[in-house]
């Protein structure tokens, strides 16, 4: 009924409460690409991750973790990163002609390490 007394409030509120609605859902949607928590959840099956982004893991410590008695599985993901050289080759066979200060990386997933 007090919309009804003046034009102008009625359209702002009307305005206001459009925005206001659709502010509200917008931020509903924005917070859940937000969350990737539960994503990165899905990603790892296992209960520990064991990371070594510098020099890697050697292989005697996977076999260490394997040997373990309270490891029921162990999976692994590796990397291989090769750089050019001065000349801009790479230390690999391969057949992409990569362009100056780009680097050639080789990714992996061993369900069975």
């Amino acid at each position: 009924m007090n919309l009804k007394w003046n034009r102008g409030r009625t359209v702002i509120t009307i305005l206001l409460m459009v925005m206001s609605i659709t502010v509200f859902v917008a931020l509903q949607s924005f917070r859940s690409l937000l969350d990737t928590s539960r994503d990165v959840q899905q990603m790892y099956k296992g209960d520990y991750a064991v990371t070594n982004e510098t020099a890697g893991i050697p292989p005697e410590a996977v076999a260490q973790l394997e040997d373990h008695e309270s490891v029921a599985g162990l999976a692994a993901t590796k990397l291989k990163y090769y750089e050019q050289d001065e000349e801009g080759n790479v230390p690999i066979e391969q057949d992409i002609d990569l362009k100056p200060s780009e680097n050639f990386q080789i990714a992996a997933v061993d369900e069975a390490a």
